[in-house]
């Protein structure tokens, strides 16, 4: 079943859009899959199939679930490369009220800390500019003992709380994540935090600006650098609204690495300064054990000992983070990239390519809406362009449309556990009694120290910081190993109407149809079923049909209709 729809809405009535539209099922799938990665269930394809109407409910009842939250989480987690598990530096020794945990939850709950705060936002119906104003973030049990935050042992396990350090509250402006993501090393004075943050939330790369520089300035030098960059005709081009965009962020440390908790405890957690010398960078000891402080008030004001500019957002001067949260939630850039963002993820396009027309019109319902982005997200799914299979413009030219969508290795994950129930995991560590820094259990399509989410397209928040939307080599080789591990061990538990070990037995065919069904969403045919049945010869002995079945299973869950959509 193909639909096919005129454009009007939104778009110019003397030049139409013609849209063929993916099958009903097809659209189902794929909607279900681009906000919470996970198969649409036979009633919700029974139900999605009856027409836009249908699949517009249904994607409201997804963007209220708990996986279109990870999804949320997993967008802003290439946008803040705050997920880095991979930095044996940034892992914090597991030790006081960190006893008996393994690294791997502790850096996943230090990483995904701003990301929850966005999900929350989002699920919770707030206006977007809260991402950036909030005077609240969300903690779990580990983050309340690292940074000694009010946390409700009776209450959920991610819980709204605020920050102990006398740090003003900016939402992920705020976030300790993303200091220590982005550190500001020798004379950058939070250059680079500015820098990334316009760029997240208001799409200006102030990295990219084109300007003529004469090398006349001694980088060595942190006080000639900073006069340069007031002054420097080919430094003002990028300086003069960076300079005091970046003295916003005075008060917290350059960096903040896992070595300097431990070097803290050796030091007793004390520092004398009658017979100690200075503290460099503001590392004192006491700062740097649990709980740990990264902000210090009394340093808010110290750019001016740099004679560096005072804050000021693109001209608009304020004092802190919290004015620089309400200046940007108002820059009108900021709803145009939050568009931006939104429709790059789920629809697997680069940021500069989505089209303005596009952004213009889908920022006006997000306007509307109150900046509701659990909305925007419904409205970018299920739009003609989003559900096409092509499209011609009044000309006869092809028009843009969405195009086919790879699997991520996140939607890879909880698609394979929906299916199966299994996630592809390693014991990096026994988790107890190990030592400081350990890892424990690990997701292998998820992460990047043992797993092999970059090979399977996604980023690591270091290296590469832009994910592959291509079925490349190492990506079908990773999805490969990830299938055969899953049948192997819980593909068993799929076989409910055969026994097995039996490669001749009665109901083998049936068991077939029945795999098909579950693991692609679709009636099988006599072809598909002769082709698997042949499969499963190849690897099944009369005395155990087990690998048969391991094979067969294998082969579904890298069918083409699992790893595009």
């Amino acid at each position: 079943m193909l639909w096919v729809w005129l454009a009007a809405c939104g778009e110019s009535s003397d030049s139409p859009t013609e849209y063929v539209q993916l099958s009903a099922r097809d659209q189902v799938v794929r909607v279900s899959m681009a906000l919470r990665g996970l198969r649409p269930t036979p009633d919700e394809l029974q139900r999605g199939v009856q027409g836009p109407e249908a699949l517009r409910t249904l994607a409201e009842e997804w963007s209220r679930s708990d996986a279109f939250g990870a999804t949320v989480r997993d967008l802003y987690a290439e946008q803040l490369l705050v997920r880095e598990d991979h930095v044996a530096y940034q892992q914090i020794p597991n030790i006081l009220g960190l006893q008996g945990r393994v690294s791997s939850d502790v850096m996943t709950s230090m990483n995904d800390e701003p990301l929850r705060l966005i999900e929350h936002v989002v699920l919770e119906d707030l206006p977007f500019t809260e991402v950036v104003q909030a005077d609240w973030m969300l903690a779990d049990e580990i983050l309340a003992f690292v940074w000694g935050l009010p946390f409700d042992d009776e209450g959920p396990d991610w819980q709204r709380s605020r920050w102990s350090d006398g740090r003003p509250h900016a939402g992920v402006l705020s976030s300790s994540a993303v200091f220590r993501r982005h550190e500001s090393a020798g004379s950058n004075f939070h250059r680079g935090r500015a820098s990334h943050l316009a760029s997240v939330f208001l799409c200006d790369d102030l990295g990219r600006r084109e300007l003529q520089i004469v090398d006349t300035v001694d980088l060595n030098d942190e006080l000639a650098v900073a006069h340069a960059v007031q002054t420097d005709a080919g430094c003002l081009g990028c300086h003069a609204t960076l300079e005091p965009f970046a003295t916003f962020f005075w008060g917290f440390p350059r960096r903040l690495k896992g070595e300097a908790i431990t070097l803290a405890y050796a030091a007793g957690c004390q520092w004398d300064p009658l017979l100690d010398e200075p503290v460099s960078e503001g590392l004192d000891p006491q700062n740097y054990c649990y709980p740990l402080r990264l902000f210090t008030p009394a340093q808010q004001d110290d750019y001016t000992d740099f004679d560096l500019p005072p804050p000021a957002y693109y001209g608009q001067p304020g004092r802190d983070l919290q004015d620089l949260g309400r200046m940007m939630a108002e820059d009108p850039r900021f709803t145009q990239c939050a568009v931006r963002r939104f429709t790059s993820y789920l629809t697997q396009t680069a940021p500069g390519d989505v089209p303005f027309e596009t952004i213009d019109r889908l920022a006006s319902s997000f306007v509307a809406s109150g900046h509701n982005a659990r909305q925007l997200a419904v409205d970018i799914v299920t739009d003609r362009a989003f559900l096409a299979l092509a499209a011609t413009d009044d000309r006869g030219e092809p028009a843009r449309v969405a195009g086919l969508q790879v699997v991520r290795p996140e939607q890879y994950d909880r698609l394979v556990h929906q299916l199966t129930g299994f996630h592809w995991a390693l014991q990096a560590g026994n988790g107890n009694g190990c030592e400081p820094k350990c890892w424990g259990s690990v997701n292998m399509a998820t992460t990047d120290l043992y797993g092999f989410r970059t090979l399977m397209g996604g980023i690591d928040g270091r290296q590469v910081i832009v994910p592959s939307h291509a079925a490349s080599p190492t990506k079908l080789m990773a999805m490969e190993r990830m299938a055969f591990e899953t049948a192997a061990i819980a593909g068993q538990e799929l076989l409910t109407l055969v026994d097995p070990a039996r490669a001749d037995d009665p109901a083998r065919r049936e068991q077939l149809a029945a795999l098909v069904r579950h693991l692609l969403s679709i009636e099988p045919d006599d072809a598909l079923l002769e082709e698997l049945d042949a499969l499963f010869h190849t690897a099944a002995t009369r005395r155990d049909a087990r690998a048969g079945w391991t094979v067969v299973i294998a082969a579904l869950l890298q069918d083409p209709r699992v790893v595009f959509y």
